[in-house]
C-alpha cells in the first residue's frame, strides 16, 4: 500500500486544520455543562395532585408556601431550599374495633353514672393550603393524625363524661 503524507505548515494540524488542542476547551466545557445541569435540576419542583409545597430555607430559617399541585416548575427555588409536600386532600382516620384499615382504637369513656361507653368514630379532615405553612411550623414531622386523634378523643371524653347513660 502506498500512503501519501501532506506536509503541514507551522501552526497547522491534521489535513490543514488549525492546530487546536481539543481537550483544552472541550473538557472544561463539558464539566461546566454538567455543573450547570446539576444546579438547575435542583431548582425543579414537581408537586403531585392533592399536595402543597412548603419551602424550607435552612440558611435563613424561613418557611414559605409554594405552589399547590399539580405543578411542575423549573427554577422555582434556590438549590439549597428543601421542598416538603403537605397533603391537602381529604384525610380519614378510622377509630373502631380491630379490623382492616383501622388506624386507632375506639374511644372508651365512663359516663357520669360510671357506665363504660365505647364509641366508634370516623374522622375526616382537610388541611387548607393557605394554612400549610403555619401547620408545618408547628408540626414539622407532618404527624397530623396523632394530633387530630388526641383532640377528638379529648372532646368526646369531655362530652360523654357529663352525660348519664340512663335519663
Amino acid at each position: 500500500m502506498i500512503y501519501s503524507v501532506r506536509r503541514r505548515g507551522p501552526g497547522m494540524g491534521v489535513e490543514g486544520l488549525p492546530n487546536v488542542k481539543i481537550g483544552k476547551y472541550l473538557l472544561p466545557a463539558i464539566a461546566g455543562l454538567i455543573v450547570i445541569l446539576l444546579i438547575s435540576s435542583s431548582t425543579i419542583i414537581n408537586v403531585p395532585t392533592g399536595q402543597v409545597a412548603v419551602f424550607v430555607d435552612p440558611f435563613e430559617g424561613s418557611v414559605t408556601t409554594g405552589p399547590v399541585g399539580p405543578a411542575f416548575k423549573v427554577l422555582a427555588k434556590a438549590p439549597w431550599v428543601d421542598v416538603v409536600e403537605v397533603p391537602i386532600s381529604t384525610q380519614s382516620i378510622l377509630m373502631t374495633g380491630p379490623g382492616e384499615g383501622v388506624k386507632s382504637e375506639p374511644i372508651e369513656v365512663l359516663s357520669l353514672d360510671g357506665l363504660l361507653i365505647s364509641i366508634d368514630l370516623n374522622i375526616r379532615y382537610v388541611i387548607l393550603a393557605g394554612k400549610a405553612e403555619a401547620l408545618f411550623r408547628r408540626y414539622p414531622a407532618l404527624n397530623y393524625e396523632i394530633q387530630v386523634t388526641q383532640i377528638v378523643r379529648e372532646a368526646i371524653r369531655n362530652i360523654v363524661s357529663e352525660v348519664k347513660a340512663i335519663d
